[in-house]
């Protein structure tokens, strides 16, 4: 609402600073991101990587929100690279779903390398090569893996 001028008498701005400070105090501390997929319930045994994923993706587009957004996009990168990332394919980073799934899948893959590449646009030089690398290729296995199936190519922009 704040992006289309709404205002709300200053309730949006606060309710969206009061969920950004309980971001920044609990999950982006003690990664402790809920799973919420339709197989597994709401619980913190078997998380996640688009919840980190999608709040690094969220700083990278409001860098004015956080002063050390830098530091915490590379931090959740870092960390869902850790937690679900373990496979290489074509040499790229190859992202599962969540810690209960043992198969990594083309659509978090590319979300991930998304966040990667816009990550890269504004940490050059610093790991751009890697950067680059690992944007990349996650794009080519997301292309290579839906053309087996027959589905449209998601683009890394």
């Amino acid at each position: 609402m704040l992006r289309v001028g709404e205002q709300g008498n200053g309730v949006y701005q606060a309710k969206r600073d009061l969920i950004l400070k309980w971001i920044f105090d609990y999950p982006l501390r003690n990664h402790e991101w809920t799973g919420y997929y339709e197989d597994v319930g709401s619980e913190t045994h078997s998380i996640n990587q688009q919840s980190p994923i999608e709040t690094a993706r969220f700083l990278l587009r409001r860098p004015e929100l956080d002063a050390d957004y830098k530091s915490h996009v590379s931090a959740l990168l870092a960390w869902t690279k850790d937690h679900f990332g373990q496979t290489k394919r074509y040499g790229a980073t190859s992202v599962k779903e969540q810690t209960c799934c043992f198969f990594e899948m083309s659509s978090h893959t590319t979300r991930y390398a998304s966040v990667v590449a816009n990550q890269r646009k504004i940490d050059k030089p610093t790991g751009s090569a890697f950067l680059r690398r690992n944007a990349g290729l996650g794009a080519i296995v997301d292309s290579e893996s839906r053309s087996l199936t027959g589905y449209a190519v998601s683009l890394v922009r």
